[in-house]
């Protein structure tokens, strides 16, 4: 091998190592920005990702194509329509309602999953500490639980 050839190698060597690096740093940036651009609406909105907020509880059983379990009775100190309605499609979708007292305080979150046996995705109420859960036929069958998220 003479000089020229090895300084010929290095060189390459030294350009591959460069270009490598290059690409490592436009990918790295490309992903970083993708994250940020991703996380965006969930900021802007206060929603974690993939809970959706929706105008009544009607257009989120058309949106989920599922109907809701309402309770039968609901108490005169809660207010009808629900204040807030989230919605999200995890784990075959599920649905959170914000109930407000007649002060116009949030007082009851009611939420439920409707297409499997799943728990409540986490996004939708928060960390629920369960109080009381047992079985009920809602339909099939159910679980009912009352937490405190």
């Amino acid at each position: 091998m003479t000089a020229a050839t090895a300084v010929s190698v290095g060189t390459t060597a030294s350009e591959g190592a460069r270009a490598l690096w290059t690409l490592v740093l436009v990918l790295g940036g490309a992903v970083a920005t993708l994250a940020v651009l991703d996380a965006i609406p969930g900021w802007l909105h206060g929603e974690p990702r993939g809970v959706r907020r929706v105008a009544t509880l009607e257009e989120a059983e058309r949106r989920l194509q599922a109907r809701a379990a309402l309770p039968s009775y609901f108490p005169d100190t809660y207010v009808w329509p629900p204040a807030t309605v989230r919605i999200t499609r995890e784990e075959g979708g599920a649905v959170g309602m914000t109930f407000t007292d007649r002060a116009g305080a949030p007082s009851l979150v009611y939420a439920q999953t409707l297409a499997s046996a799943a728990p409540l995705p986490a996004g939708l109420v928060g960390r629920a500490a369960v109080i009381q859960q047992q079985s009920t036929a809602l339909g099939d069958e159910g679980t009912l639980a009352r937490v405190v998220a």
